[in-house]
């Protein structure tokens, strides 16, 4: 995806992330980590610096609240874990 897209749609998403209507969507959830988690390995130049703060925030926030998402362990795997690779990568943007 081209970095004017990305930059612009994302906040939908973080919106939709805390929201009351993302309670058990474990899908949504795990979507989000692992959409962090490819930007920042695969194309981290598009990511504007608003957006970074907006992804760090939420994918923070995710993984401070696996169990309103409804997300087990067992299947997602641990969203603390998760978002502890996605700060490294971080580190290199």
């Amino acid at each position: 995806m081209a970095a004017i897209p990305f930059n612009f749609y994302v906040d939908a998403f973080v919106n939709y992330i805390f929201s009351e209507f993302a309670k058990g969507d474990s899908d949504a959830a795990s979507g989000f980590l692992g959409t962090v988690a490819w930007i920042l390995e695969t194309r981290p130049h598009i990511i504007s610096a608003e957006t970074f703060t907006k992804l760090m925030s939420t994918a923070r926030h995710i993984s401070n609240n696996q169990t309103f998402y409804d997300a087990d362990v067992s299947v997602y795997g641990s969203f603390t874990n998760r978002f502890d690779e996605i700060q490294k990568l971080s580190q290199c943007k």
